[in-house]
Protein backbone atom coordinates (compact mmCIF):
# COMPACT_ATOMS: atom_id res chain seq x y z
CA UNK A 1 0.00 0.00 0.00
CA UNK A 2 1.45 3.23 -1.25
CA UNK A 3 1.35 6.46 1.09
CA UNK A 4 -0.17 8.95 -0.75
CA UNK A 5 2.14 12.35 -0.42
CA UNK A 6 1.14 15.54 0.91
CA UNK A 7 0.56 18.02 -1.93
CA UNK A 8 0.29 21.94 -0.27
CA UNK A 9 -1.26 23.14 -3.19
CA UNK A 10 -4.01 21.31 -2.87
CA UNK A 11 -7.37 22.18 -1.22
CA UNK A 12 -7.83 21.13 2.47
CA UNK A 13 -10.11 18.26 3.07
CA UNK A 14 -9.97 18.13 6.20
CA UNK A 15 -12.48 20.70 8.86
CA UNK A 16 -9.08 21.64 10.79
CA UNK A 17 -7.31 22.31 8.14
CA UNK A 18 -10.11 24.68 6.16
CA UNK A 19 -10.42 26.43 9.60
CA UNK A 20 -6.20 26.84 9.75
CA UNK A 21 -6.64 28.08 6.35
CA UNK A 22 -9.35 30.21 7.03
CA UNK A 23 -7.37 32.07 10.14
CA UNK A 24 -4.36 32.14 8.59
CA UNK A 25 -6.27 34.32 5.54
CA UNK A 26 -8.03 36.72 7.83
CA UNK A 27 -4.66 37.39 9.93
CA UNK A 28 -2.73 38.45 6.69
CA UNK A 29 -5.75 40.24 4.93
CA UNK A 30 -6.04 42.14 8.56
CA UNK A 31 -2.55 43.07 8.63
CA UNK A 32 -2.26 44.08 5.25
CA UNK A 33 -5.27 46.74 6.07
CA UNK A 34 -3.61 47.88 9.12
CA UNK A 35 -0.17 48.64 7.32
CA UNK A 36 -2.01 50.02 3.91
CA UNK A 37 -4.61 51.56 4.47
CA UNK A 38 -2.99 54.30 6.31
CA UNK A 39 -0.30 54.95 3.17
CA UNK A 40 -3.56 54.90 0.93
CA UNK A 41 -5.05 57.49 3.08
CA UNK A 42 -2.37 59.86 3.26
CA UNK A 43 -2.63 59.81 -0.75
CA UNK A 44 -6.24 60.26 -1.22
CA UNK A 45 -6.08 63.24 1.59
CA UNK A 46 -3.31 64.92 -0.18
CA UNK A 47 -5.65 64.99 -3.92
CA UNK A 48 -8.69 65.76 -1.68
CA UNK A 49 -10.06 69.03 -0.91
CA UNK A 50 -9.21 70.29 2.90
CA UNK A 51 -12.69 70.70 3.81
CA UNK A 52 -13.78 67.21 3.19
CA UNK A 53 -11.03 65.76 4.76
CA UNK A 54 -11.86 67.85 8.21
CA UNK A 55 -15.44 66.82 7.49
CA UNK A 56 -14.26 63.24 7.62
CA UNK A 57 -15.60 62.27 4.03
CA UNK A 58 -12.02 61.19 2.85
CA UNK A 59 -12.67 57.27 3.31
CA UNK A 60 -12.14 55.19 0.45
CA UNK A 61 -11.41 57.70 -2.32
CA UNK A 62 -10.30 61.03 -3.06
CA UNK A 63 -13.41 64.00 -2.37
CA UNK A 64 -12.93 67.19 -4.95
CA UNK A 65 -9.77 66.33 -6.06
CA UNK A 66 -7.86 69.08 -6.88
CA UNK A 67 -3.64 68.95 -7.26
CA UNK A 68 -3.15 72.40 -5.81
CA UNK A 69 -1.04 70.61 -2.82
CA UNK A 70 1.24 69.04 -5.55
CA UNK A 71 1.87 72.40 -7.22
CA UNK A 72 3.05 74.03 -4.24
CA UNK A 73 5.20 71.11 -3.21
CA UNK A 74 7.02 70.85 -6.17
CA UNK A 75 7.64 74.79 -6.40
CA UNK A 76 10.09 74.08 -3.39
CA UNK A 77 13.75 73.17 -4.66
CA UNK A 78 14.60 71.46 -2.58
CA UNK A 79 11.90 68.98 -3.15
CA UNK A 80 14.07 68.37 -6.33
CA UNK A 81 17.33 68.34 -4.87
CA UNK A 82 16.18 65.78 -2.40
CA UNK A 83 15.10 63.80 -5.46
CA UNK A 84 18.57 64.14 -7.42
CA UNK A 85 20.54 63.33 -3.87
CA UNK A 86 18.68 59.69 -3.58
CA UNK A 87 19.52 58.88 -7.41
CA UNK A 88 23.00 60.27 -7.19
CA UNK A 89 23.90 58.34 -3.79
CA UNK A 90 21.99 55.10 -5.18
CA UNK A 91 23.70 54.84 -8.39
CA UNK A 92 27.65 56.17 -7.25
CA UNK A 93 27.28 54.82 -4.23
CA UNK A 94 26.53 51.29 -5.59
CA UNK A 95 28.87 51.50 -7.95
CA UNK A 96 31.61 52.24 -5.40
CA UNK A 97 30.40 49.21 -3.45
CA UNK A 98 30.47 46.98 -6.26
CA UNK A 99 34.01 47.85 -7.47
CA UNK A 100 35.32 48.15 -3.52
CA UNK A 101 33.94 44.70 -2.40
CA UNK A 102 35.51 42.90 -5.79
CA UNK A 103 38.77 44.13 -5.55
CA UNK A 104 38.46 43.26 -1.83
CA UNK A 105 36.84 39.63 -2.42
CA UNK A 106 38.79 37.92 -5.57
CA UNK A 107 42.40 38.46 -3.37
CA UNK A 108 40.97 36.85 -0.30
CA UNK A 109 39.60 34.40 -2.31
CA UNK A 110 42.93 32.82 -3.73
CA UNK A 111 44.42 30.48 -1.87
CA UNK A 112 48.58 31.65 -3.12
CA UNK A 113 47.87 34.63 -1.31
CA UNK A 114 50.39 35.30 1.41
CA UNK A 115 48.42 36.19 4.95
CA UNK A 116 45.19 36.05 3.81
CA UNK A 117 44.18 34.68 7.36
CA UNK A 118 45.09 37.69 8.76
CA UNK A 119 43.62 40.00 6.60
CA UNK A 120 40.59 38.43 6.96
CA UNK A 121 41.03 38.51 10.39
CA UNK A 122 41.07 42.20 10.64
CA UNK A 123 38.42 42.22 8.49
CA UNK A 124 36.31 40.85 10.62
CA UNK A 125 37.29 42.68 13.93
CA UNK A 126 35.50 45.53 12.09
CA UNK A 127 32.30 43.45 11.77
CA UNK A 128 32.28 43.04 15.89
CA UNK A 129 34.18 46.54 16.97
CA UNK A 130 33.61 50.09 15.59
CA UNK A 131 35.07 53.27 16.73
CA UNK A 132 31.54 54.75 17.24
CA UNK A 133 30.21 58.75 15.84
CA UNK A 134 32.68 60.87 17.52
CA UNK A 135 35.73 58.66 16.11
CA UNK A 136 34.24 58.31 12.27
CA UNK A 137 33.67 62.17 12.56
CA UNK A 138 36.89 62.51 13.47
CA UNK A 139 37.67 60.97 10.11
CA UNK A 140 35.96 62.02 8.22
CA UNK A 141 36.94 65.94 8.92
CA UNK A 142 40.12 64.85 8.75
CA UNK A 143 40.39 63.26 5.16
CA UNK A 144 38.65 66.75 4.37
CA UNK A 145 35.02 65.08 3.54
CA UNK A 146 32.57 67.04 5.03
CA UNK A 147 30.32 68.84 2.86
CA UNK A 148 30.89 67.34 0.72
CA UNK A 149 29.32 63.82 -1.17
CA UNK A 150 32.37 61.52 -0.32
CA UNK A 151 31.74 62.06 2.87
CA UNK A 152 27.93 59.36 2.14
CA UNK A 153 30.57 57.40 -0.34
CA UNK A 154 33.60 56.70 1.13
CA UNK A 155 32.54 55.42 4.28
CA UNK A 156 30.47 53.24 3.08
CA UNK A 157 32.61 51.78 0.52
CA UNK A 158 32.10 48.44 1.60
CA UNK A 159 30.20 46.23 3.54
CA UNK A 160 32.49 43.01 4.74
CA UNK A 161 29.56 40.77 5.32
CA UNK A 162 29.14 41.31 1.45
CA UNK A 163 32.68 40.79 1.00
CA UNK A 164 33.44 37.21 2.66
CA UNK A 165 29.87 36.18 0.78
CA UNK A 166 31.49 37.23 -2.09
CA UNK A 167 35.26 35.92 -1.35
CA UNK A 168 33.37 32.75 -0.61
CA UNK A 169 31.54 32.69 -3.89
CA UNK A 170 34.71 32.54 -6.07
CA UNK A 171 36.08 30.21 -3.88
CA UNK A 172 33.05 27.37 -4.52
CA UNK A 173 32.02 28.26 -7.83
CA UNK A 174 35.46 29.77 -9.79
CA UNK A 175 37.57 26.70 -10.58
CA UNK A 176 41.37 26.51 -10.36
CA UNK A 177 41.76 24.83 -13.85
CA UNK A 178 40.52 28.37 -15.49
CA UNK A 179 43.01 30.53 -13.48
CA UNK A 180 45.79 27.95 -14.67
CA UNK A 181 44.23 28.16 -17.98
CA UNK A 182 44.39 31.77 -18.25
CA UNK A 183 48.29 31.65 -17.13
CA UNK A 184 48.76 29.37 -20.14
CA UNK A 185 47.27 31.95 -22.27
CA UNK A 186 49.45 34.76 -21.36
CA UNK A 187 47.24 36.54 -18.45
CA UNK A 188 47.19 37.23 -15.13
CA UNK A 189 45.29 38.54 -12.32
CA UNK A 190 43.67 41.11 -13.41
CA UNK A 191 42.46 39.61 -17.20
CA UNK A 192 41.40 36.36 -14.91
CA UNK A 193 39.38 38.61 -13.38
CA UNK A 194 37.60 40.48 -16.13
CA UNK A 195 37.16 38.24 -18.11
CA UNK A 196 36.81 34.93 -16.85
CA UNK A 197 35.82 35.80 -12.92
CA UNK A 198 33.15 38.40 -13.20
CA UNK A 199 31.58 36.73 -16.84
CA UNK A 200 30.79 33.87 -14.16
CA UNK A 201 29.80 35.45 -10.86
CA UNK A 202 26.51 37.44 -12.44
CA UNK A 203 24.23 35.69 -9.78
CA UNK A 204 26.12 36.98 -6.79
CA UNK A 205 26.61 40.72 -8.64
CA UNK A 206 22.78 40.69 -8.86
CA UNK A 207 22.49 40.00 -5.34
CA UNK A 208 25.14 42.67 -4.61
CA UNK A 209 23.77 45.36 -6.09
CA UNK A 210 19.89 44.51 -4.66
CA UNK A 211 21.74 45.18 -1.50
CA UNK A 212 23.86 47.34 -1.65
CA UNK A 213 21.08 49.95 -3.65
CA UNK A 214 18.64 49.31 -1.00
CA UNK A 215 19.29 48.22 3.08
CA UNK A 216 22.89 49.43 2.59
CA UNK A 217 21.42 53.17 1.45
CA UNK A 218 18.31 52.85 3.91
CA UNK A 219 20.38 51.42 7.30
CA UNK A 220 23.87 52.68 6.94
CA UNK A 221 24.19 55.75 4.85
CA UNK A 222 21.50 58.29 6.98
CA UNK A 223 23.60 57.71 9.54
CA UNK A 224 27.31 59.13 8.39
CA UNK A 225 28.21 62.81 9.45
CA UNK A 226 27.94 64.56 6.11
CA UNK A 227 27.66 68.37 7.21
CA UNK A 228 28.76 70.95 10.26
CA UNK A 229 25.43 71.85 10.79
CA UNK A 230 21.93 70.79 9.93
CA UNK A 231 20.37 72.27 6.52
CA UNK A 232 16.16 72.69 6.59
CA UNK A 233 14.70 69.37 5.57
CA UNK A 234 13.29 69.35 2.03
CA UNK A 235 9.99 71.10 1.77
CA UNK A 236 9.88 71.56 5.82
CA UNK A 237 9.83 74.60 7.42
CA UNK A 238 13.17 74.85 9.13
CA UNK A 239 12.68 75.08 12.99
CA UNK A 240 13.58 78.21 14.84
CA UNK A 241 15.32 79.35 17.62
CA UNK A 242 13.79 81.36 20.68
CA UNK A 243 16.40 84.16 19.69
CA UNK A 244 15.39 83.60 15.91
CA UNK A 245 11.46 83.73 17.30
CA UNK A 246 12.32 87.45 18.60
CA UNK A 247 11.77 86.07 22.28
CA UNK A 248 8.27 85.09 21.76
CA UNK A 249 6.62 84.16 25.03
CA UNK A 250 5.29 80.34 25.07
CA UNK A 251 1.63 81.57 26.05
CA UNK A 252 1.20 82.99 22.65
CA UNK A 253 -1.06 81.80 20.13
CA UNK A 254 0.45 78.62 18.12
CA UNK A 255 -0.22 79.97 15.22
CA UNK A 256 2.04 83.00 15.94
CA UNK A 257 4.70 80.67 17.54
CA UNK A 258 4.65 78.83 14.18
CA UNK A 259 4.29 81.25 12.00
CA UNK A 260 5.52 84.31 13.36
CA UNK A 261 3.64 87.76 13.95
CA UNK A 262 3.23 88.87 10.60
CA UNK A 263 2.92 85.52 8.17
CA UNK A 264 0.24 83.99 10.58
CA UNK A 265 -2.84 82.88 8.76
CA UNK A 266 -5.77 84.80 9.27
CA UNK A 267 -8.38 82.21 8.97
CA UNK A 268 -9.09 78.66 8.70
CA UNK A 269 -8.75 78.45 5.14
CA UNK A 270 -5.29 79.25 5.55
CA UNK A 271 -4.41 76.49 8.11
CA UNK A 272 -6.36 73.91 5.97
CA UNK A 273 -4.57 74.86 2.93
CA UNK A 274 -1.29 74.18 4.69
CA UNK A 275 -2.44 71.07 6.26
CA UNK A 276 -3.33 70.03 2.51
CA UNK A 277 0.23 70.87 1.81
CA UNK A 278 1.90 69.02 4.56
CA UNK A 279 -0.27 66.01 3.10
CA UNK A 280 1.33 66.25 0.10
CA UNK A 281 4.67 66.69 1.46
CA UNK A 282 3.84 63.42 3.16
CA UNK A 283 2.60 61.46 0.12
CA UNK A 284 5.30 63.06 -2.31
CA UNK A 285 8.09 62.04 1.00
CA UNK A 286 6.60 58.63 0.72
CA UNK A 287 7.16 58.16 -2.75
CA UNK A 288 10.33 59.13 -2.57
CA UNK A 289 11.34 56.68 -0.21
CA UNK A 290 10.08 53.71 -1.41
CA UNK A 291 10.68 53.91 -4.79
CA UNK A 292 14.37 55.26 -4.50
CA UNK A 293 15.29 53.08 -1.34
CA UNK A 294 17.41 55.84 -0.18
CA UNK A 295 16.62 55.79 3.18
CA UNK A 296 16.52 60.17 2.30
CA UNK A 297 13.41 59.86 4.61
CA UNK A 298 15.64 59.58 7.31
CA UNK A 299 18.18 62.05 6.25
CA UNK A 300 15.06 64.38 5.32
CA UNK A 301 14.13 64.45 9.07
CA UNK A 302 17.92 65.01 10.33
CA UNK A 303 17.99 68.10 7.36
CA UNK A 304 21.54 65.93 6.55
CA UNK A 305 20.79 65.85 2.43
CA UNK A 306 19.69 68.60 1.48
CA UNK A 307 22.43 70.49 0.15
CA UNK A 308 24.83 67.88 0.08
CA UNK A 309 24.90 67.93 -3.84
CA UNK A 310 24.78 71.71 -4.84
Amino acid sequence: MTRARFDPLTKPTCFSDRVFGFIVYAIAIGTLIVVGYPLYNVIICSFSDPNAIYQGKVLLWPVGVTFEAYRETMAYPTIWLGYRNSMFYTVAGTLINLVVTTMAAYPLSRRDLAGRGVVTLIFTFTMFFGGGLVPTYMVIMRLGMIDTVWALLIPCAMSVWNMIIMRTFFQSNIPEELYEATLLDGGNDWSFLIAVVLPLSKAIMAVMTLYYATLEQLLRRPHLPQQRRAVPAAGVPAPHTRAQRGGRRHDEPAEHRRYGRDEAPHGADEVRADNRVLAAHAAALSVHTEVLHQGSHDRLHKGLTTGTVA
